[in-house]
């Protein structure tokens, strides 16, 4: 249901995938794999929990209401700090070898 009815889930299953293949592509060992797992899932998890707030915020209280507004605004928040956590992650653990293959590319066309 995610990835059918909200953009923001599919933006997430792309980064995911793209994650997947860098990580296939840089030959990332087991705990590099963990570490990315983990923030893969973090993200699902935290859209999951924003798309559930919301429905069940829209049933609750379907008029507009500030507080209604404030705590999905909250809630969205939070996706965008696991998001920018799991980002942080992808860069810590594919950014050594994606720069020790550049390396070698480039001192391979020099």
């Amino acid at each position: 249901m995610l990835v059918r009815t909200q953009p923001n889930a599919r933006l997430h299953a792309l980064a995911a995938i793209a994650v997947t293949i860098a990580g296939l592509a840089l030959e990332v060992d087991a705990a590099g794999w963990c570490r990315l797992a983990a923030a893969i899932a973090a993200v699902w998890a935290a859209e999951a929990f924003n798309t559930a707030f919301e429905l069940l915020c829209d049933v609750v209280h379907p008029e507009y209401h500030p507080a209604v507004r404030d705590a999905k605004d909250a809630a969205a928040g939070a996706v965008l700090a696991v998001s920018l956590g799991a980002a942080a992650v992808g860069v810590f653990t594919l950014g050594p070898p994606f720069w020790s293959w550049a390396s070698g590319t480039w001192r391979a066309l020099g």
